[in-house]
């Protein structure tokens, strides 16, 4: 039976969906009231529904103890009947009387244990975790079963409780005796692992499903992402070529081979697979932020520009086109230009952590290092903080002359296993290290990061930089 409520509401919600990419921020505010009162009054809905549903058990159990009394003054009758079977029917009502008791509350149970599970799991469909994970919570309590434990384990996630979720999700695996349940198991605990940024165990996780099902196309797919992760290149590719080799118009797969390629160094190989991907029709802002990164690191700055330009003719009230757009002109050396749209960008989304990183990069390009350095001190403190932000940073110490704080940053990213930010801080120490006068620091900094492959055209810009900084200090000292 379809509740007809819940039916106009979910229309409702249907509706102001449909409206998002062409509202602008007044009427995104008022969606957002609407969508609140829809959801109380959904919520009232499914209590009412609750309460209900509680009635129901109720007088099912009421009707069972009917049944069972009138049967019960039944076999008094018959007994009192017959005197010499009265010891024998008590005698065997005694001998039985354990088991039937444990047989009924197995009964009352099971239904409690199917009401609670269709709550919790009614609940999770709201995306209402909490309640999700009490109302499965009191199924367990009465009854365990590993899809519960799952669920619930998907609900504590959900709910940003890590470590409460990994506790139900083991016991679901301890308890689960069947394929399909460990292949929930082992999905769950792959989201698990992402939530926790354990890449390493992921893959691990990944390939016992690879052992269940070795064809299974979005197995490969996150096995490549966690790669990637990893900042391995080489089997992020090659997970990506499997599930092309399954699944050839997977657009996505594509330009994640494409990008592996060219973070691996096999630049002209990524760009002919990203030329391959524009060919099978599908629309340029589909996968937006993927094809500009990459148009960026294969020099088509054009095409990168044209992407970001259709993402803002479809979406011209949200943030991202903007950004896209912002970081095409800042890599193409055009600051004024970046900071229009990222301006843009951050009247759409003020608190964007993409937009403010922007903001800050450009600020910088531009000079206005107090105002980069408001703007990606705000990043770092919303937790949003990237290797760029830490480079921007440096820099900006390093030419205020805060040189400890210059050299503990650029230290820090000197691990980072992202090739480009780690030659990068290599770099920017090896100037910092000259402009200090420690030319032997210096010299082995410049000679790791050409074996990082750097190349020396560049460590020879960087020094000629540094000159022409301690050149125009001494002038400046001078005519003081």
């Amino acid at each position: 039976m379809q509740n007809l409520e819940l039916k106009d509401i979910a229309n409702a919600v249907l509706q102001i969906r449909e409206q998002v990419p062409e509202a602008d921020a007044r009427t995104k505010e008022r969606m957002l009231q609407d969508l609140a009162m829809l959801r109380e009054l959904a919520t009232s809905i499914l209590d009412a529904w609750m309460e209900v549903d509680d009635v129901i058990e109720e007088t099912i159990l009421e009707i069972g103890e009917v049944e069972q009394a009138a049967d019960l003054g039944q076999e008094n009758a018959n007994h009192a009947e017959t005197p010499s079977e009265v010891w024998s029917a008590s005698r065997t009502e005694s001998l039985l009387q354990e088991p039937v008791e444990i047989a009924q509350t197995w009964f009352d149970l099971s239904l409690k244990v199917d009401c609670a599970l269709r709550r919790g799991l009614g609940y999770f469909d709201l995306r209402m975790f909490d309640e999700a994970a009490a109302s499965l919570s009191e199924a367990l309590d009465s009854q365990d079963n590993p899809a519960a434990r799952i669920y619930l384990a998907l609900s504590h996630l959900a709910a940003g409780r890590i470590d409460v979720a990994a506790s139900h999700l083991a016991y679901a695996r301890d308890a689960a005796t069947d394929e399909v349940t460990l292949q929930a198991v082992l999905e769950v605990e792959v989201q698990l692992c992402a939530a926790k940024e354990d890449w390493h165990q992921a893959v691990h996780v990944l390939y016992e499903l690879l052992s269940l099902d070795p064809h299974e196309v979005d197995v490969w797919y996150n096995l490549g992402i966690c790669h990637l992760k990893l900042y391995e290149f080489a089997a992020a590719e090659r997970c990506f070529a499997k599930v092309m080799r399954t699944d050839t118009v997977d657009v996505e797969a594509i330009l994640w081979r494409a990008m592996s390629l060219v973070l691996s160094g096999r630049i002209d190989e990524g760009r002919a697979l990203l030329t391959h991907s524009e060919q099978m029709g599908e629309p340029l802002e589909q996968y937006a932020l993927l094809r500009v990164v990459l148009y960026l690191s294969t020099q088509q700055i054009p095409l990168a520009e044209q992407t970001a330009a259709s993402v803002i003719t479809k979406y011209p009230n949200q943030a991202v086109g903007y950004e896209l757009l912002a970081l095409c002109r800042a890599v193409s050396h055009r600051p004024q230009e970046a900071m229009i749209a990222t301006k843009r960008a951050l009247t759409l989304r003020p608190e964007g952590s993409h937009a403010l990183t922007l903001f800050g990069l450009t600020s910088y390009l531009l000079g206005d290092f107090p105002q980069a350095q408001a703007a990606l001190e705000t990043v770092e403190k919303n937790g949003d903080a990237s290797a760029l932000t830490q480079i921007i940073r440096a820099r900006i110490a390093a030419l205020d002359g805060q040189v400890d704080e210059a050299r503990r940053r650029l230290g820090q990213l000197t691990e980072h296993p992202g090739m480009y930010a780690k030659r990068l801080a290599i770099l920017y120490r090896g100037m910092l290290h000259l402009r200090e006068g420690e030319s032997a620091l210096a010299n082995a900094d410049f000679e790791r990061a050409v074996h990082l492959g750097l190349p020396p055209s560049a460590i020879a810009v960087a020094r000629a930089h540094v000159e022409s900084e301690i050149e125009q200090s001494d002038m400046q000292l001078e005519r003081s």
